[in-house]
């Protein structure tokens, strides 16, 4: 997977210098992050993903999806650093249409594949980690179904590139690409991604927390925006601030 070059081991808000002398190596980095992951992000999933057929004598709970290694960068804000990884769950069931009355144990059943198409919405969530691993804030990543792209739901897959632009303070822009969670899964070939980027503004309250929200005004969801630069375009041309 191409990942864009606007990566970088460590990033910066706009309104904060952040300095980068205290990174080692970015090996050392993500291999910190990722033992964060394990021991703070992947329970917090785990907990609050959606378990379908409940009801029932076998009750599934889909896999999460472990952090992005594209996704993993140092930033700075108001002189506390944090570091951030997204990672994917699923977190609930909103059936498409076709799909309200389907129950696995229909053996009639003649409409859409709706087990495969729901357990895999996997939703990307950024999560931003404190200097102890600890989970700062969390912003969900909502990615709009658009059918005449995806027959399914969309199922977050990659991250391409994240940075936090200089025009618009307090924000991160993250550029990710989708499947079509009705795709079947094929070993032989890659998924057709089709790509987004999105803005996520940030707040700090009195306690520290962070609170992050997806701006679908300055970008709207779903997009087409394949890069940064091309973000950076539309929000020159909206005069989103």
């Amino acid at each position: 997977m191409i990942v864009g070059l606007i990566l970088a081991c460590v990033a910066n808000f706009s309104w904060a210098y952040l300095k980068n002398d205290t990174i080692q190596s970015r090996k050392t980095f993500v291999t910190m992050v990722k033992q964060w992951e394990r021991e703070t992000v992947d329970p917090y999933m785990v907990a609050r993903t959606y378990v379908f057929d409940a009801e029932t004598s076998t009750p599934y709970r889909p896999n999460t999806a472990g952090g992005h290694e594209n996704s993993m960068f140092a930033w700075r804000l108001n002189q506390t650093r944090f570091f951030s990884v997204v990672s994917s769950y699923v977190p609930d069931n909103d059936p498409i249409e076709g799909c309200e009355n389907y129950r696995r144990d229909d053996i009639n059943w003649e409409g859409p594949h709706c087990g495969w198409i729901n357990k895999r919405n996997l939703v990307c969530h950024l999560f931003m980690l404190t200097e102890q691993g600890q989970i700062a804030g969390i912003g969900r990543i909502e990615i709009g179904r658009d059918k005449k792209l995806i027959q399914g739901k969309p199922f977050c897959y990659d991250i391409k590139a994240m940075t936090a632009p200089k025009e618009i303070e307090d924000s991160m822009l993250i550029t990710l690409s989708y499947i079509d969670s009705a795709a079947q899964a094929d070993p032989r070939s890659e998924p057709d991604e089709l790509p987004m980027t999105v803005l996520m503004r940030f707040k700090q309250d009195t306690d520290g927390k962070l609170i992050i929200t997806q701006d679908e005004q300055c970008l709207s969801n779903p997009n087409r925006i394949a890069s940064i630069a091309d973000a950076r375009k539309v929000l020159k041309a909206r005069g989103c601030r």
